[in-house]
């Protein structure tokens, strides 16, 4: 075989990204809040990167234990939003700032662009991220990654959706319930590695 033959594979070792979802209302000081930072602080740790919506609240608590802990912090931000809401803009701590035009664009980047996924308490639009990404998975649109879900709200939802008349066992199971942080870092450690290999 000539050198003109063979086919070049470049490969490539990075950190994981997790990208993480949660509400934009906790404010600093709030349990919430503070959950969210620890949570940032054990990724980074952990050498782990991490990929928010780069607002306020939960976004802005993860990305700040991130970057606090050294780790790199990519917000995605959505020129949608910027118009509902002017003059809001990424949170400090993110350190690469990812612009959309639309919210599906931002839907779709947060949820395509991960190693794993970790939902935090929130509202319609935490909701949202959680049901595009598992069913995007489920139908094979997205490789399979790991989603955790943490907190008692989560519990309930989960509960709700486990009923094979409507939902497979096998793909409930790929939602993993954690009660805290600290049992959704025990959970994350175990199903990523600390390296991804890409090759190209």
């Amino acid at each position: 075989m000539t050198p003109q033959d063979q086919t070049s594979t470049n490969v490539s070792s990075r950190k994981p990204l997790i990208s993480v979802f949660g509400s934009a209302g906790p404010k600093p000081g709030s349990s919430d809040y503070g959950q969210a930072q620890a949570l940032g602080t054990s990724l980074g740790e952990s050498g782990f990167d991490v990929l928010t919506g780069g607002y306020a609240g939960v976004m802005e608590a993860v990305s700040r234990g991130a970057n606090e802990a050294g780790a790199r912090v990519l917000g995605a931000t959505c020129e949608a939003i910027i118009n509902f809401r002017p003059g809001i803009c990424a949170n400090d701590w993110v350190t690469e700032e990812v612009k959309t035009e639309t919210l599906l664009k931002r839907l779709g980047l947060v949820t395509s662009m991960c190693d794993a996924v970790i939902v935090l308490p929130g509202g319609v639009g935490t909701l949202v991220e959680l049901a595009l990404v598992w069913n995007s998975i489920m139908i094979g649109e997205l490789p399979q990654v790991p989603i955790i879900a943490i907190g008692e709200p989560w519990s309930e939802v989960l509960a709700a959706m486990n009923n094979p008349a409507f939902l497979a066992p096998e793909y409930f199971a790929m939602v993993v319930w954690a009660p805290d942080t600290e049992a959704a870092m025990k959970h994350l450690r175990t199903l990523v590695p600390c390296t991804i290999m890409d090759v190209s």
